[in-house]
């Protein structure tokens, strides 16, 4: 089962980060995932929250981001191996990005990431993963969700569900694997829970702490 870097080594720096991924790097991880929402002028900017100190990400710069140490996803590819798995989750709830997708392209194009099979695009939003597929058709698609539907899935066929361990399930593992569809965990950064997710059949976990199975964990990351 492959641990996924949550926004980086997250437990140990702050979140997505240059220097979160750093760390994942040099923790041996070659897994990471990461999310994208869009600046007032237009840039690719790592964030998960839709506002920072209650004002909208999308009001603010990318100089004025910067402040809040902030990377852009131009900034994350040039110190990835292309080799390395990224998620790359895109935030657009009720399509307040209207054209994040067409940015996500021409970013990938630039860094000629767009066919590159170690990457992952995933989203809440359903409508960005179908426009996803029509721009970059060559892509993999995870549906993120914490309400499994079926149809849904079987419309989609995605690469990976990616969903909550609290809402998962033997029967959604089962019926996600018949159709080759990987299923995907987050947020694990509990040891025991590793180990059952484990026996479940999971490909893989999204964690804070990217090492939480090596020997040392107890050493690096015991609080979590």
């Amino acid at each position: 089962m492959q641990i996924i870097a949550h926004r980086g080594a997250s437990a140990f720096f702050k979140e997505n980060t240059l220097q979160a991924f750093k760390a994942a790097y040099a923790m041996g991880v070659n897994a990471f995932e990461t999310d994208i929402q869009l600046s007032k002028d237009g840039f690719l900017v790592l964030n998960h929250d839709y506002s920072i100190n209650q004002k909208p990400v999308k009001e603010y710069s990318l100089e004025e981001l910067k402040k809040f140490n902030i990377c852009t996803l131009e900034e994350l590819l040039q110190i990835l191996d292309k080799r390395s798995f990224l998620n790359i989750e895109i935030k657009n709830n009720e399509n307040i990005y209207p054209e994040i997708e067409e940015k996500l392209a021409l970013c990938l194009k630039k860094y000629r990431q767009e066919n590159n099979p170690n990457i992952l695009v995933s989203s809440f939003y359903l409508p960005s993963l179908y426009k996803v597929k029509t721009i970059l058709p060559k892509l993999k698609i995870g549906r993120l969700t914490e309400n499994f539907n079926k149809q849904e899935i079987e419309n989609l066929n995605p690469y990976s569900l990616n969903t909550s361990y609290k809402k998962i399930n033997k029967e959604i593992i089962a019926f996600c694997h018949k159709r080759k569809i990987k299923v995907f965990i987050y947020t694990v950064n509990n040891l025991a829970l590793f180990e059952q997710l484990k026996k479940d059949g999971i490909d893989a976990v999204f964690s804070d702490n990217p090492v939480l199975n090596q020997t040392n964990f107890f050493e690096i990351g015991a609080s979590l």
